[in-house]
């Protein structure tokens, strides 16, 4: 079931002008609660009052079960009380005492300008368990925090805990990760457990780190870097590049990408047939453009794992579709839901509307109700609330033929099951693009159309899980369920 926990902040500490580390203490009663994977992401919520503002939660609990009854009373006290959450990926280590989230201001961002010149320690923060799928596969299951036990000890426990892919463990491993701006914050994350990780088991591996900054000024945690890259200098590399200020002329000048790649591989510094995996996150779409470079150098599309902090641009996702769809060896593996319709991994792991075969839609037509009115039903922390929708024939589908590629295109009017249940209930959310997985339920009963999606993986999937921001009903009867995710 997820939850909003309570967690006491620890310290802030402003790392440049316009970022800022956020250091939560984790109780050990909700050390397994948020056990995490090295690379994933926390929901943090935040209470609006009257004026639009923040305010923060004014609590102490010291367990578990109090931390609940504190959550629930904040929540309860103020019921009509409008709420915002954002999403931050985890930059600290599974081997640290707590979880660290890194803040960079936005401009006109409410959230972001608040931690930067209000939040402090002693605040409390109302935080969800992580998630999240930017992931390494030497990773297999989320691992608890080390809560201040003795590193040498806990470290060897992992080692051989099933947290570990005891496979890849006895492997040579060699990792590298492109990244600019705020998107080092879930790299440093999986970087600094691969590293103590490596030296703890005696293995000769690698970490190459491309990050990317318009100046040294505002390039978040460089001292950090320098010093891990003085501490594990067999097995650390980086190399860092500005866009404006510093280094106008040469290799480490300008932005990280396509080019910059090639240029790269000519100067002897990126081999791409010796990196096991490929970690790219960036604003726009520099993930999805690096991803295109990598696999045209001979990297596969396994190997490449991209965050996204917004949604990349609709020419961008169109682009990597028509080239996948130009591949021969490209296939689509269905992923059924118990009561839901077939979900495409191809068109999962691209984000794009589902797309069928000339032919295949008629059946589909056939296959699905026609309805002009229904029924959603959302259960939430033990409420249970029904909302009726309408809709005329055009919700149901847009047929739009495809040139050239006989191909045509499933297509639904705006209006998301998320921002239907919002008008009655405040529930998890925050992107509203696919991209964080806040929003996740359990498809209970009915069919539903996903147009987006690059937060959840194939088994959750199979398991019924939906993004309930880019789901629109199949269905006269939808029933999500928001507690049994």
């Amino acid at each position: 079931m997820r939850k909003f926990y309570l967690l006491r902040v620890q310290h802030v500490l402003r790392m440049t002008a316009n970022s800022s580390l956020v250091t939560l203490e984790i109780p050990h009663a909700l050390r397994m609660a948020f056990a995490f994977i090295p690379g994933q992401h926390v929901a943090i919520r935040f209470k609006l009052d009257a004026a639009s503002s923040i305010c923060l939660v004014r609590a102490a609990p010291v367990n578990e079960r109090e931390n609940l009854s504190e959550a629930k009373q904040h929540e309860q006290a103020e019921p009509t009380r409008k709420s915002v959450v954002r999403n931050y990926s985890i930059c600290s280590s599974v081997f640290d005492e707590g979880i660290q989230i890194a803040v960079k201001k936005v401009e006109g961002g409410l959230v972001s300008a608040f931690i930067h010149a209000s939040l402090q320690g002693g605040d409390y923060l109302e935080v969800m368990p992580p998630g999240g799928l930017f992931v390494s596969s030497l990773f297999s299951k989320k691992m608890p925090l080390n809560s201040g036990v003795n590193n040498e000890r806990i470290n060897s426990e992992r080692i051989n805990s099933e947290g570990i892919n005891n496979q890849l463990l006895r492997q040579p491993l060699h990792l590298a990760a492109f990244c600019a701006g705020s998107g080092i914050t879930p790299v440093l994350s999986i970087l600094k457990t691969f590293l103590q990780l490596a030296e703890q088991a005696a293995r000769a591996w690698r970490f190459s780190l491309f990050y990317g900054n318009r100046s040294l000024d505002e390039c978040m945690f460089k001292e950090q870097l320098y010093d891990l890259k003085n501490k594990y200098v067999s097995t650390f590399r980086f190399l860092l590049f500005f866009s404006s200020g510093q280094s106008k002329e040469g290799i480490s000048s300008g932005r990280i990408e396509a080019a910059k790649l090639k240029e790269l591989k000519q100067a002897g510094l990126l081999s791409i047939h010796t990196i096991d995996e490929f970690f790219l996150c960036g604003p726009g779409d520099m993930a999805m453009s690096l991803a295109s470079a990598l696999t045209k150098m001979g990297a596969t599309a396994k190997q490449i794992k991209t965050e996204h902090f917004k949604l990349p641009s609709s020419s961008a996702r169109k682009r990597e579709f028509s080239k996948k769809l130009g591949n021969e060896k490209t296939r689509y593996n269905p992923a059924k839901n118990t009561e839901g319709l077939a979900t495409k991994s191809l068109v999962k792991s691209l984000a794009l509307p589902l797309t069928l075969k000339k032919g295949e839609h008629e059946k589909r037509l056939k296959e699905t109700e026609v309805f002009r009115e229904g029924q959603l039903v959302v259960s939430y922390e033990g409420r249970i609330v029904t909302l009726p929708f309408e809709f005329s024939k055009e919700h149901i589908f847009k047929l739009e033929p495809k040139k050239a590629s006989g191909l045509r295109k499933t297509s639904l009017l705006k209006g998301s099951l998320l921002e239907l249940a919002l008008t009655k209930i405040d529930l998890p959310h925050a992107c509203k693009g696919g991209i964080c997985g806040t929003c996740r339920a359990k498809l209970v009963r009915g069919k539903v159309h996903q147009k987006l999606n690059y937060a959840l993986s194939d088994e959750e999937l199979g398991a019924g899980q939906i993004l309930s921001c880019q789901s629109h009903p199949l269905s006269s009867l939808v029933e999500l369920d928001y507690d049994i995710v």
